[in-house]
């Protein structure tokens, strides 16, 4: 299981890549991830797809982030979660750690999700 305090220690690589939707990453024995820095639309049937929600663009999102690591190695590193607090914040407001993901041949998995139009930016004042 990759710990909180190894991903704090360096880069990480990220085995069997699971991708529930477009912005989280889980490790092959590890925790659900937060890619760093972008916002991708919610899946259909998740409790923040509310009134006006277009589920099939979280299905998008979701099926485009995974074949962007499809036999590919995957790295990734704990972040800042939130660059405007003061000091180190490694977690979201849901306790999962930040992390910033490439993938062989691919780069950072976030700005590929954001280049196709699969996600945006997050906060929009964030590069």
């Amino acid at each position: 299981m990759i710990g909180l305090s190894l991903a704090l220690q360096a880069a990480f690589l990220c085995g069997s890549p699971y991708l529930h939707d477009g912005d989280n990453i889980r490790c092959a024995g590890g925790p659900t991830m937060r890619l760093a820095r972008i916002q991708a639309p919610e899946l259909l049937g998740s409790p923040r797809c509310g009134r006006g929600c277009d589920g099939q663009a979280g299905l998008r999102s979701r099926d485009h982030l995974r074949r962007l690591v499809a036999g590919r190695r995957v790295t990734c590193e704990v972040v800042d979660a939130s660059p405007s607090i003061p000091g180190f914040q490694s977690a979201d407001q849901y306790g999962r750690p930040v992390v910033r993901c490439s993938a062989d041949g691919v780069g950072d998995l976030s700005e590929a999700q954001v280049r196709a139009g699969h996600a945006r930016r997050w906060p929009s004042s964030q590069r």
